[in-house]
């Protein structure tokens, strides 16, 4: 049974146990609330989805759709993803970002997320981490967690914020579902059910759009931590972070400087 931080995944892990938490999972782009967490996604007592992108990156012509094509099938993926896991259209929402843009509006995402706060008023936030996988993956771990800072200015209690994997760059190429120095981290390693690997290999073939980025995601296992205080000026990790290895929108300097400069306006810098 889980306990403490995790007390919220007890439903999902077939405890049994009464679960009262309402939970926000914000994602930055359609799928990553699966590769993260869905397995238990059927699991939680009171979801609720916000997606902070549309998933379609300026390049998405490439695969032969208009730009808005692609947004539109990954939104309707989504969609038949979450009903599969129990979640209904309405209880989904979206910030409108378009793919790789996200760390070019953080002060107005910052907003969009405090907004959602009151709205949702959720207990737990399950996002992702900022390990320097993805530019819009960093983006929504710092508007999250400026946004729960400026809800701790005005005296609201923000909700819990708890982790899920995604990915990042390692001495040994892309490394996925663990976190960056996961050992000095209070990690929950969940060992799926059947039922819930099963749930999570459903969801990964709806996203038919994403078959050949899933493959690399496992289903057997789903990791969680307490989100740990970031310094959003400096670099995750040393090296080359891993959107680096391509033209996503953005470089780790320059992201950098966009995190730095939104702290200012926001208030929230040295």
């Amino acid at each position: 049974m889980s306990v403490g931080p995790f007390s919220f995944l007890e439903a999902g892990t077939g405890s049994g146990s009464e679960n009262i938490d309402r939970v926000l999972v914000i994602a930055a782009h359609p799928d990553d609330e699966a590769i993260g967490t869905g397995g238990h996604l059927p699991g939680f007592a009171d979801p609720w989805i916000l997606y902070v992108t549309d998933g379609a990156p300026r390049n998405a012509t490439a695969t032969g759709n208009s730009v808005e094509h692609y947004a539109e099938t990954r939104r309707e993926e989504a969609r038949a993803a979450l009903r599969l896991a129990g979640i209904s259209e309405d209880r989904i929402d979206e910030a409108g970002v378009k793919d790789q843009e996200a760390s070019r509006y953080l002060p107005d995402l910052v907003a969009v997320l405090c907004a959602a706060f009151r709205r949702f008023a959720p207990s737990v936030l399950l996002t992702h981490p900022y390990e320097g996988g993805h530019p819009d993956h960093d983006a929504t771990a710092f508007a999250v967690r400026a946004a729960s800072r400026l809800l701790e200015r005005e005296r609201i209690t923000p909700p819990l914020i708890v982790e899920f994997t995604s990915y990042h760059n390692s001495a040994a190429g892309l490394a996925v579902g663990d976190f960056i120095d996961s050992e000095k981290s209070d990690v929950l390693t969940v060992r799926l059910s059947q039922t819930q690997r099963r749930t999570k290999r459903r969801m990964f073939q709806i996203y038919r759009s994403q078959s050949e980025v899933l493959q690399a995601f496992p289903v057997e296992v789903e990791r969680f931590r307490p989100a740990p205080l970031y310094d959003f000026t400096k670099p995750p990790h040393a090296g080359q972070l891993y959107y680096e290895n391509f033209d996503w929108g953005v470089t780790g300097n320059e992201w950098r400087s966009l995190a730095a400069a939104a702290l200012q306006q926001l208030g929230l810098g040295p």
